[in-house]
């Protein structure tokens, strides 16, 4: 059964957090840190988001400049880690807002591979739990070796098929040709944005296992 999972970060500044329980979501993904930074809105969203008993979860995104270590104990220290909360996610994608994305001044795709293994494998030492991987196929395909071995982790596919917001209740369909190489399936996929009803516009997935669990052999 498929549920409708959003993610938020300071982009979208003051959240009407009661507006988002007549949507029915399986939960909410906050934006918790970047590199060695933290979100300025994500604490705040966080207990706004426990108030309405929500589900959360946070996301970092990944910045390859930076140590991965450091920045996988920074979102160990900023997220939610109820047993019920949803995984720890990472961000991994190119972000032209300084120029030259950094991961793109690393020379090899293994040099941006090990990046991302080494926070994956620190998150997952962290938490006792695996985190989510959100990345698209052609990140996957431009910018990693073949064989990355990064399957091992659930997969949160970024994958578009529409420019413009659609309405909450929408269902998309999937093409299995967006599909990274490297997994056999997806766990959540964010097709685009959607418009909540006295909220606004916001980024959207969908969640294949409503119930996500700790990973086998490690405590919660």
């Amino acid at each position: 059964m498929l549920k409708r999972v959003v993610d938020v970060s300071k982009w979208q500044g003051t959240i009407p957090w009661p507006k988002f329980l007549d949507a029915a979501l399986a939960g909410v993904y906050i934006k918790s840190s970047e590199g060695l930074a933290v979100d300025p809105e994500y604490s705040i969203n966080l207990l706004q988001c426990r108030q309405v008993a929500m589900l959360p979860g946070a996301y970092h995104f990944l910045r390859p400049e930076v140590d991965p270590i450091k920045q996988a104990q920074l979102l160990f220290n900023m997220a939610p880690r109820m047993d019920t909360d949803m995984p720890p996610a990472v961000d991994v994608e190119l972000d032209m807002r300084d120029g030259l994305d950094q991961w793109l001044k690393l020379t090899s795709p293994q040099e941006r591979l090990d990046v991302v293994h080494a926070f994956c494998q620190a998150v997952a030492s962290l938490f006792g739990r695996m985190p989510r991987v959100y990345i698209s196929a052609i990140f996957v395909a431009s910018h990693l070796p073949k064989n990355h071995g990064l399957g091992i982790y659930p997969l949160w596919v970024a994958a578009y098929p529409f420019r413009e917001a659609q309405s909450c209740n929408f269902v998309p369909t999937w093409n299995p040709a967006w599909l990274p190489v490297g997994w056999q399936d997806w766990e959540m996929w964010q097709y685009g944005q959607i418009k909540l009803p006295g909220v606004g516009i916001v980024d959207a997935s969908l969640l294949k296992d409503p119930d996500p669990k700790p990973a086998a052999g490690r405590p919660s």
